[in-house]
């Protein structure tokens, strides 16, 4: 029962610890999308992301007791190392999305501005690796956003996601470059 307990509350005090460091990381991507560099638009970035956090926390950022036995000291330089890490890979990821939607773009401009016919429109089964509802909407999110694709539905049991493309010459090549694109980065970020 006192195990219970204990277990329960370090859990807790884990969960406050983590989002009070990812708070501070998103305040200041608040801070910096809102233009407004002040010390009260700060406190409003880490109290909204708090709270968010608070809601939305556990889905987004597992807490994994990997580290039971480890000292205090090596326990909070892990944890942060982790969390650093998996910052940088949410910005590789960001930017990687960010080539992948401006190459679109042109792609889809210059369908638009050119007299031929060059679509390959295909709607294909994507096999998915990736496990959690979270994880599986970003990605479905990510590809509705660029122009050019959509996902249209993933199938009951996660396993397939089923992707409407305008360019798909190559059903492989497209599921290989989706494999080790997007997806690639996503599970990246939780591993």
């Amino acid at each position: 029962m006192q195990s219970t307990i204990n277990n329960k509350l370090s859990y807790f005090k884990r969960k406050l610890f983590f989002n009070a460091l990812y708070s501070l990381i998103f305040a200041s991507i608040w801070v910096i999308l809102s233009s407004e560099l002040t010390f009260y638009n700060y406190i409003l970035g880490y109290i909204i992301s708090y709270f968010i956090l608070l809601y939305v926390g556990s889905i987004a950022f597992p807490l994994v007791d990997k580290h039971k036995d480890k000292s205090f000291l090596k326990k909070y330089t892990t944890i942060l190392f982790i969390l650093i890490s998996r910052v940088w890979k949410a910005i590789v990821l960001f930017f990687y999305f960010l080539f992948e939607l401006i190459k679109a773009n042109f792609i889809v401009t210059f369908e638009i501005l050119t007299p031929n016919f060059y679509m390959k429109p295909a709607v294909i089964a994507y096999p998915l690796d990736l496990k959690t509802d979270f994880q599986i909407s970003i990605l479905a999110n990510f590809l509705t956003l660029t122009p050019g694709s959509l996902t249209i539905d993933v199938s009951p049991d996660k396993k397939f996601m089923y992707i409407h493309s305008m360019y798909v010459k190559d059903v492989d090549k497209f599921i290989s470059h989706l494999k080790n694109g997007l997806e690639k980065r996503i599970l990246d970020i939780y591993i």
